[in-house]
């Protein structure tokens, strides 16, 4: 994205900042956002740069920090993914993961490889075990941050491949503590905690598209999974999948990458190619009928609604 946009739901619209606007970043291309509730500020990371932002809500102030440690291996010229904690932010880069302490603005880096994040590829999660995931070579990486220490899990593949990180578009933790991997090509995978490795829960030709862009929860526990060709429902408690796309209504022909968000009040907004999508909470016959979620879909960029969206054959 070229411009931070903020959504007013009281007014249904957005304020825009940019240059245009009289707004400044570290560069234009903007790659990630996080939320930081204790300070009411965006920290915001950019392509091209090795600053990363901290936009103020509370007045619209964008301070930048370099993120750069003095002495140490590069963080790399791209920031790509971010994880927040109270006292720390995490930062995933072309070459690093490196943690920012909020209050000295000391940078530490805490991982190091080669092309370890990139537009294609890779993503931070922070779960609820206060570990930090992320994908390298080897699979992926859990740094267990009270302890200092990483434990590595593969991903379980019928071929092997060069790196592991390559595969992995998201990982994901849903609110019963599994750990999801969607990857592009390789299927939806699931932590097997005891054989501490990633195995293949739903393999890539029964959801909407082979590369799962990002991953979401409804209120009533079945997973979202956003594909390059629409949305698929799993319900975890039968396995069953059904399927969105552009032939059966859904209007996203694409779902971006970090485009899903579930609010508070449970509803979700979703971005794509072709525009970003609310849904709110309303009495849904034709999703409830097929035991998905009681939404509807209610507008589109274009502030168009949609026909009856129906699952894909």
């Amino acid at each position: 994205m070229e411009d931070l946009d903020l959504y007013q739901p009281e007014q249904g619209t957005f304020k825009h900042f940019n240059a245009h606007t009289g707004y400044h970043f570290s560069t234009d291309y903007l790659k990630d956002v996080v939320f930081d509730e204790a300070n009411n500020c965006l920290w915001i990371a950019a392509d091209f740069t090795n600053k990363v932002n901290c936009f103020h809500l509370d007045n619209y102030r964008n301070d930048i920090y370099d993120l750069e440690p003095l002495g140490e291996e590069s963080v790399g010229e791209a920031l790509f993914a971010l994880a927040d904690t109270p006292r720390k932010l995490y930062v995933g880069t072309t070459s690093a993961v490196v943690s920012l302490d909020k209050q000295t603005l000391k940078t530490e880096v805490l991982f190091h490889q080669k092309e370890l994040f990139t537009h294609n590829y890779n993503t931070l999660l922070l779960d609820s075990k206060n570990r930090l995931w992320f994908a390298s070579d080897d699979g992926c990486v859990a740094y267990v941050i009270d302890e200092g220490r990483f434990e590595t899990y593969r991903i379980s593949l019928k071929k092997q491949v060069r790196s592991q990180k390559e595969l992995v578009n998201v990982i994901y933790e849903d609110r019963r503590g599994n750990i999801w991997v969607g990857t592009h090509g390789n299927g939806l995978f699931l932590l097997d905690k005891k054989e501490r490795l990633f195995r293949l829960h739903t393999p890539e030709s029964v959801l909407s598209g082979e590369n799962i862009r990002v991953l979401g929860e409804t209120p009533s526990g079945n997973l979202l999974i956003g594909t390059g060709h629409g949305l698929s429902v799993l319900e975890q408690k039968d396995g069953k999948v059904i399927n969105f796309n552009s032939k059966t209504g859904f209007p996203l022909t694409l779902v971006n990458r970090k485009s899903m968000h579930v609010s508070r009040n449970h509803d979700i907004y979703m971005g794509g190619a072709t525009g970003w999508l609310p849904f709110v909470k309303v009495v849904c016959p034709i999703l409830r009928k097929y035991m998905i979620w009681s939404w509807l879909i209610c507008m589109s960029i274009t502030k168009r609604l949609p026909q009856a969206i129906k699952p894909a054959s």
